[in-house]
């Protein structure tokens, strides 16, 4: 009695949180106070100033892209970084952020004598300016893209703001869920999948939902480092690119994809890959996949039961996103695999 008792309040608290999070208010909310609690840190701010490939696409793209008669708003400044190397082009830079470490970029912009930007500490739905932007400048990007509320503060700039013809920079995104292989060290097997010196647990499999209890939302997911991913199984092709000059409503984004794809190198298959790539224009660009050049971005496993797989197999997969904003709710799963080319003997 007590067994269904606890397992009817852990739907119903989880129900609850399901509820909130339908919000699209609460999930603001929520995003504003961990954000600022998050880059009130002096050791993110060091990760990010630290991250050349960062830095340099950032510092390139604006020399490049922002005109000596631009208005722009660098929104969640942090150190400023991003507004200092706008000032160095533009007429009038607006450095926005609701943290107070935005004390610390305005002692930054004193001590090196940029005399061209207001800093405004604020929520940016908040914000108002007599001037029309030209540029809005960002890295609201967070370790799988969305969960810095990136669309949803970009566009209400963007609608409230930003000229007609204005710019938003970064813009365009694509997003990746790639099949790939781990190194064996990294490759943490389900429970059902173990059998250790005699000990079987794969029998666990037949009480999966038994087990349900035991999972946190986070269960299918891992955060990985670079050196885990021995290699992707197939040629990494985007589910996902939109543009936020073009985007005029989270709306717009798709959540539900279904992916056919032919595998161009064997190995174990463990799981899927979550990337990203940053694009400023055709030239200036970067992304965050684990085998290119290192930056501070974390990259997110979704963990399946591994199998050995061959080049020339086909497989089709899903990936579902619930919640933008909480990838605790997505779904990366395979549909089907065919086995289009065997092994030699």
């Amino acid at each position: 009695m007590m067994d269904l008792l606890r397992k009817s309040i852990v739907k119903l608290l989880k129900s609850l949180k399901d509820l909130l999070l339908s919000s699209p208010k609460f999930r603001a909310l929520v995003y504003d106070m961990h954000n600022k609690e998050e880059f009130g840190n002096l050791y993110e701010h060091e990760k990010m100033l630290a991250d050349h490939v960062r830095i340099n696409t950032y510092q390139k793209a604006i020399r490049k892209l922002i005109g000596p008669e631009d208005v722009v708003l660098d929104l969640g400044t942090g150190t400023g970084i991003l507004a200092f190397f706008a000032a160095q082009q533009a007429e009038k830079v607006y450095a926005i952020d609701h943290s107070d470490f935005i004390h610390i970029a305005r002692k930054v912009a004193e001590h090196n004598n940029f005399k061209n930007i207001d800093f405004v500490q604020s929520n940016s739905r908040d914000f108002k300016s007599d001037l029309k932007l030209d540029v809005i400048i960002h890295e609201q990007i967070g370790d799988y893209l969305f969960n810095e509320n990136m669309i949803h503060n970009i566009l209400d700039l963007k609608k409230r703001l930003l000229k007609p013809n204005g710019r938003i920079l970064p813009g365009k995104f694509e997003l990746f869920v790639e099949p790939a292989c781990l190194e064996e060290p990294f490759n943490i097997p389900f429970i059902w999948e173990n059998r250790l010196y005699g000990v079987d647990f794969q029998f666990l499999k037949k009480y999966y939902e038994d087990l349900d209890e035991f999972k946190p939302a986070d269960y299918q997911q891992e955060w990985i480092e670079a050196a885990a991913i021995k290699h992707f199984l197939c040629e990494p092709v985007p589910i996902l690119t939109f543009d936020l000059n073009a985007l005029n409503s989270e709306q717009e984004i798709p959540r539900e994809f279904e992916i056919s794809k032919t595998l161009t190198a064997s190995g174990t298959f463990d799981g899927f890959c979550l990337f990203f790539k940053v694009i400023f224009d055709e030239e200036t660009h970067f992304d965050t996949s684990p085998l290119t050049t290192y930056t501070h971005w974390g990259n997110c496993f979704f963990r399946i039961e591994s199998r050995h797989r061959f080049a020339g197999d086909f497989v089709t997969y899903k990936v579902i996103m619930k919640d933008l904003l909480d990838i605790t709710n997505w779904m990366v799963s395979v549909k089907r695999f065919e086995e289009r080319r065997y092994p030699q003997a």
